[in-house]
């Protein structure tokens, strides 16, 4: 197992912390919560074992509480189906190439551009959005599902926005036949890479509140478009917003936690 550091150590304790919790209360999965971390410390080969025997523990634990509730017949109908499927499951993951699993988990990158008083257009972003699309296009390739490798072109990345005013923008730094638009164009189409610039520099400068900006549906579409990496360009005051509802809490959420799980593109 590969050495980690105290800060690192930390953040995975917490995180196993938190998801048990969850996972304890509300009987979700704690994967999709603690796998982002646990691929990150460790890496995609002992991230699912380790997240395994720890769901182990906390379903056994949630069957001893709850053991006055469980119907067992119900219980053994569904295991027919489960336990099978756990089994064939277990058994794909020990013999599938590393690689691929990596690419199975696909990658979040963040971009933090630092910029004051934009909100519908930010040149600083454009500019590092061009720059990447650049960088992206002078010889990177990238590796499809079925194991074929190709130069990235214009077509394998996508870049969007929620204002028009910044698509304009960007759209004066990319060459002909960049694919660049906002998430309604693009409802439905995918591609190896796409990048989502937020433009605005802080929560109160959003021309048109929190609940635009922060939409879930216009991150979710936007960062699900990607089949290889996501790429979030944004400033780092829209981590930090003064929440005074419980919806605007459930709006910034989804962002930082982006943020807990992306890797800083700076330190690609």
């Amino acid at each position: 197992m590969p050495e980690i550091s105290a800060p690192l150590a930390a953040a995975v304790a917490a995180t196993s912390l938190l998801a048990a919790v969850v996972g304890g209360v509300t009987g979700m999965s704690t994967g999709i919560i603690a796998i982002p971390v646990l691929a990150f410390a460790f890496g995609v080969r002992l991230a699912v074992p380790i997240i395994t025997v720890a769901m182990l523990f906390n379903t056994l634990s949630r069957c001893v509480a709850n053991r006055d509730y469980v119907d067992w017949r119900a219980a053994r109908w569904y295991s027919l189906g489960a336990v099978p499927a756990a089994a064939f499951g277990a058994a794909v993951f020990a013999y599938i190439p590393a690689d691929l699993l990596a690419r199975g988990l696909g990658a979040f990158l963040l971009i933090r551009v630092a910029h004051e008083g934009n909100q519908s257009a930010s040149v600083e972003e454009a500019e590092r959005v061009a720059d990447l699309h650049r960088q992206l296009l002078s010889g990177a390739s990238w590796t499809d599902r079925l194991g074929v490798s190709r130069p990235i072109t214009h077509d394998d990345v996508l870049i969007v926005a929620p204002y028009n005013a910044h698509l304009a923008e960007i759209g004066k730094l990319l060459p002909h036949g960049a694919r660049f638009g906002t998430v309604d164009k693009f409802q439905g189409q995918e591609a190896p890479i796409v990048i989502y610039s937020m433009a605005t520099s802080s929560p109160e400068d959003a021309p048109r509140g929190m609940e635009f900006l922060y939409s879930l549906n216009r991150l979710n579409v936007a960062t699900s478009r990607a089949r290889c990496v996501s790429v979030l360009a944004a400033s780092p005051l829209l981590f930090e917003p003064e929440c005074k509802t419980p919806r605007q809490m459930r709006l910034a959420n989804a962002l930082c936690r982006y943020l807990e799980i992306a890797r800083k593109w700076e330190e690609q």
